[in-house]
């Protein structure tokens, strides 16, 4: 099966969504190619036969007069929201590309307007799964005709999280299904930490400050109780964390998978620092690293607000395999009741461990979403509960 993959983002592993979608394409057998909108703040992607389609903008005073000549050559991506539908058909012949089925991911009104002129152009039945929503007060389907356009055309309209379904269900569409995207292979186990050693802290890529600064206020009673106590921090965004959490911590950066599996395996407790307001993240995005923590059996203490998305989906982990902190006591405490005696964290680690191969089995994952991508080949749409 020759597959088209159409993000917003890059497939780049310094981002969740971007990293996720290319684990799972990546190492799955089918050959694809993949057009994108934006490089945004997360840089190109990272795999072969990925093209962006993004006019790159000239300096100020020259942008009209390039604009122009790009449109008089032909070399111009988008006239306005209008896609050049002749310079990717051409891009897509003269590469030899073919795709059988097509996978959207889309979280914003222009974007979905721009993925459904592509698949378009790239003439195949397509799987539309929305993983993120940066409309904060939800879609309205009288004002987004390029999300009712691509979801009343898609095979099969899937959603990471309930409230994102309960968004697009408002466009008439009643068979949408619930699929996560954040699937995890094998990565070696954690292991508890050492009475009276250290305690290494794990928290992870998205700025979050309602932990991070949580954290730096809890961090002297931590330290009275694991003197050794260390908090890495891995991602991008080292910089646009609170100072006082700058202070404490070390930034490990953007880094190698097996970097990043070899701090799993060495940390004994993970920290998610939100979201916890009700912002769009908070309504509607999941904390995508949830997989790779609980796969390594990292017990887990989350700040995110128990009304969002990523609170509501950790309810059951808690009190097994996690701890919910909104002050910096309930940090300490939940900390000190998940790493304090070696039963506890034993106990901890395993419910981690047995919640991430029911949600986040790799190869479980594929199965479902290649599933129904097989399936929009034959025509028709799919009804999977």
């Amino acid at each position: 099966m020759n597959l088209c993959i159409v993000t917003e983002c890059a497939l780049a592993r310094t981002h969740g969504t971007g990293a996720h979608a290319l684990r799972v394409f990546e190492g799955s057998g089918h050959p694809f190619f993949h057009f994108y909108l934006r490089r945004i703040q997360f840089g190109l992607s990272e795999c072969p036969n990925s093209h962006l389609l993004e006019d790159v903008p000239w300096p100020w005073k020259r942008q009209r007069v390039a604009n122009a000549v790009r449109r008089v050559l032909g070399k111009h991506w988008w006239a306005g929201d209008r896609l050049n539908h002749r310079r990717l058909s051409r891009l897509i012949r003269d590469e030899g590309y073919r795709a059988d089925a097509a996978y959207v991911i889309v979280a914003r009104e222009d974007h979905a307007a721009a993925a459904a002129q592509i698949v378009d152009v790239v003439g195949c039945p397509y799987v539309l799964h929305v993983v993120d929503l940066y409309h904060e007060d939800g879609l309205d389907p009288a004002a987004m005709p390029g999300f009712s356009r691509l979801i009343d055309g898609a095979s099969s309209v899937l959603a990471l999280t309930d409230t994102i379904r309960d968004e697009l269900t408002k466009f008439g569409r009643p068979d949408i299904n619930l699929q996560l995207c954040f699937g995890q292979g094998p990565v070696p186990i954690a292991a508890p930490p050492e009475p009276g050693g250290p305690l290494e802290i794990i928290t992870v890529g998205a700025p979050y400050d309602t932990g991070a600064r949580l954290l730096a206020e809890a961090w002297d009673r931590i330290k009275a109780t694991w003197p050794a106590a260390r908090v890495r921090y891995v991602g991008k965004h080292f910089g646009m964390l609170p100072e006082a959490f700058r202070r404490i911590a070390d930034d490990c950066g953007y880094v190698s998978d097996a970097e990043y599996e070899r701090i799993l395996a060495s940390s004994h407790l993970a920290v998610l620092k939100g979201p916890w307001n009700m912002d769009c993240y908070g309504r509607f995005s999941l904390t995508s690293r949830i997989g790779d923590l609980t796969t390594a059996g990292l017990p887990i203490v989350s700040c995110a607000g128990p009304a969002t998305a990523t609170g509501r989906f950790l309810d059951r982990l808690v009190p097994t395999a996690a701890r919910a902190a909104g002050t910096a006591g309930e940090l300490v405490a939940g900390i000190e009741g998940l790493a304090g005696s070696p039963a506890a964290w034993a106990a901890a680690s395993a419910a981690a461990r047995r919640f991430a191969a029911e949600h986040f089995e790799l190869a479980a994952l594929r199965q479902a979403l290649f599933g129904r991508l097989h399936a929009a080949t034959g025509g028709g749409r799919e009804s999977v509960a």
